[in-house]
């Protein structure tokens, strides 16, 4: 390899990051190449739009998970394939493991039964297609029922999640409106994070669903806490408009209207 022409090697790889994809580019460097290229079978384009849309970033997501105490996946086979898998297989162990007589819970959302759905403490089965809509519904019942739990401007978010009320969404869905009453409390009332992505994402709502998980995050009133999002790494757009390591400042673009999923 040391005898090849300068830029005659590349390197193909899936969407890494952190230390091995620093060992990359730093072995490419060394041959004298920047031909670093990425294949990834389910693109997370969908995800980088809705962060543009919502942080102001078009950036990849890294999520704490081991400091939540109730993780709810919405299609997010993080166990598995989805982005940093190891990584996240690490902060699942840390909170769903058993600690002072308290162990994690972890909910997955998604018509299909993944590995991470098989991993799950409870797996609901929604209509396909429509996860973003059981997000949204979630979100309707914090800031209508828990709002003593959630940002002071969560109130705003009102108009937006209207349609969303749980016996409406029940019917487009297949998830009674019981539980997801029963989820958007557990969720207020512990330190919470929701995920996007994998197959919930991959289908022609994929964005609106990435967007709509982001107000059960940022209305669960644990802005910056335990199991937050981190603002965006890297990516091509501006910096995040939430403070670092703060979500309740992130909210819909105000000119987008209602969202639908």
């Amino acid at each position: 390899l040391k005898a090849a022409p300068a830029g005659s090697v590349w390197f193909l790889t899936g969407n890494e990051g952190g230390s091995f994809e620093r060992l990359v580019r730093d072995w490419l460097d060394a041959l004298g190449s920047r031909h670093a290229v990425t294949f990834e079978p389910f693109a997370h384009e969908a995800l980088r739009e809705a962060n543009r849309r919502v942080f102001g970033s078009a950036a990849m997501p890294a999520y704490r998970l081991a400091d939540a105490e109730c993780v709810v996946s919405f299609g997010a086979d993080f166990l598995a394939v989805w982005l940093s898998p190891v990584e996240h297989a690490r902060g699942f162990s840390a909170t769903h493991g058993y600690h002072d007589g308290r162990m994690g819970r972890y909910v997955h959302v998604e018509p299909r039964l993944s590995l991470s759905a098989m991993s799950a403490d409870e797996w609901i089965a929604p209509v396909p297609g429509t996860e973003g809509a059981v997000a949204l519904a979630m979100a309707h019942v914090i800031v209508n029922h828990h709002l003593d739990r959630a940002p002071a401007d969560a109130v705003e978010l009102r108009p937006l999640l209207q349609p969303y009320e749980p016996d409406e969404v029940a019917e487009r869905t297949g998830v009674s409106a019981e539980v997801i009453h029963r989820l958007a409390a557990e969720f207020a009332t512990r330190p919470s994070l929701a995920l996007p992505g994998g197959v919930g994402t991959q289908h022609r709502h994929a964005e609106l669903t990435a967007v709509a998980v982001n107000p059960p995050n940022s209305r669960a009133g644990h802005g910056g806490g335990p199991g937050r999002l981190r603002p965006p790494r890297g990516g091509d757009g501006p910096p995040p408009a939430a403070p670092p390591g703060v979500v309740g400042a992130a909210r819909p673009h105000p000119r987008r209207g209602r969202l639908v999923a």
